[in-house]
Formats: C-alpha cells, sequence, structure tokens
C-alpha cells in the first residue's frame, strides 16, 4: 500500500482490449515470421521487437522452437543493441545464430 504524501507514481499501463487489438493487428506470430520468410526465400530471418519481452517465462528457445516450425534457415533472435547489416553474407556484429 502507497504511504500518504508521495509525490509521484509512475505506472506501466495498458489499455485492456484496444492494446490487444493493436498487438494482435500490428505484430506478426513467429510461425507467420517463418512462413513468410520461407515463401519470400530470404537468406536470413531475424526476429525482433519480441512480444512479450519481459516475461522470464517465454526465452530464445521458445521464440525458436516457435519459429522452427515454418523456417529451416538462418535465424537470429534479436536483442538490445544487436546491429544487423543490410549487405553482405556475414552475420551481424554481436550476432549469434540459432
Amino acid at each position: 500500500m502507497l504511504e500518504d504524501g508521495i509525490e509521484r507514481l509512475v505506472a506501466k499501463t495498458g489499455n485492456g482490449a484496444r492494446l490487444k487489438d493493436h498487438l494482435l493487428a500490428s505484430h506478426s506470430f513467429a510461425e507467420e515470421a517463418g512462413r513468410i520468410a520461407s515463401d519470400a526465400g530470404v537468406k536470413r530471418l531475424v526476429l525482433n521487437h519480441l512480444i512479450p519481452a519481459d516475461d522470464p517465462d517465454i526465452g530464445e528457445a521458445d521464440w525458436i522452437a516457435a519459429v522452427r516450425k515454418t523456417w529451416a534457415g538462418d535465424l537470429t533472435i534479436a536483442r538490445d543493441g544487436l546491429v544487423v547489416g543490410l549487405s553482405g553474407g556475414k552475420a551481424a556484429q554481436g550476432e549469434e545464430t540459432a
């Protein structure tokens, strides 16, 4: 319980159904990204902006397992600070492949 007289409250907030609608409309599922990459014949798939990013029960292995259902090619699971080059065949700086 908060004490009386607290100067500021910084609250992590959402907007229920509108947030869910936004997430579903503006993000793809890992399996869908793999399917798109397969259909497009890309050389490397980079998954980024992973949602939810702050759930300790969802880790890199979960993202890999999900995308491997539809994508067998080179795969990178992005992390903060990753730099992905847009040309050349080598992996991105700081990039580990899965």
